[in-house]
């Protein structure tokens, strides 16, 4: 109990150092850590050789597809025929985007 007292006396003793210090602790880890995740590459092909077969290939293959991301928007809805209405006028909005923001809207999965 007393170790305890006595580590208490010694933080309020030295508690703005101890704010300086922990700040100028957390700024060299926050800009180190913001410099490391900028640099930070997720692609399967990244950890490959430019040069091999398979990420030039992967390549070519990306070239061809129009996209390579997908977003799947599930309507439950205990009223049919409103979410009916509601995915055709959302299919017929989204179709309307540029085809740079989106390669093309399906949404009648019975066809």
């Amino acid at each position: 109990m007393r170790l305890m007292g006595h580590w208490t006396r010694l933080v309020l003793k030295f508690a703005p150092s101890l704010v300086v210090i922990g700040f100028l602790i957390g700024s060299i880890g926050a800009y180190f850590s913001a410099r490391l995740f900028l640099n930070l590459r997720t692609e399967i092909e990244e950890l490959l050789p430019r040069k091999a077969r398979s990420v030039m290939d992967l390549g070519e293959v990306k070239a061809r597809l129009e996209s390579t991301n997908n977003l799947t928007i599930l309507v439950f809805s205990s009223h049919v025929a409103e979410s009916r209405r509601f995915v055709t006028d959302l299919a017929h909005e989204l179709g309307q985007l540029p085809r740079s923001v989106s390669a093309g809207v399906e949404y009648r999965i019975d066809q």
